[in-house]
């Protein structure tokens, strides 16, 4: 599937407040900063948005910067349950985090969108067999 955006917020546990912001298209471009206003450029006329846990995460805190910017918000697809519908025998669903080689470092949203848009091609191709 093309013209999909695979999106990941990096938001602190105790304050609720996002300090970083990734995003990866399916050309594999890359977007990292800290901010509403160009991630929502970046989206710009984009179909879908992906993610892994997009729902129940990072669209709480996009869906009403989409609506403040009077915005379009695009289609949503949830990597983490198309992987456990697609891919049962795994015991879970978590993307791996093989690239943080420390547990107390920030994760990167850029790597993690990468990995979401990985898994999506994955998962489409096992939708195909």
């Amino acid at each position: 599937m093309k013209d999909i955006t695979f999106v990941d917020l990096e938001v602190t546990l105790n304050t609720c407040r996002v300090v970083d912001i990734g995003a990866v298209r399916s050309d594999r471009t890359p977007f990292h900063e800290n901010s509403f206003d160009n991630l929502l450029l970046f989206l710009h006329q984009v179909p879908y948005i992906g993610g892994h846990n997009i729902l129940k995460h990072d669209l709480s805190y996009l869906k009403p910067q989409f609506e403040k910017a009077g915005c379009r918000q695009p289609k949503i697809i949830d990597t983490l349950y198309l992987s456990s519908l697609l891919f049962p025998e795994k015991l879970h669903h978590q993307l791996s985090k093989d690239d943080k080689l420390q547990a107390d470092k920030p994760n990167n949203p850029v790597n993690d969108s990468l990995k979401s848009l990985l898994l999506f091609e994955e998962e489409q191709n096992a939708f195909e067999r």
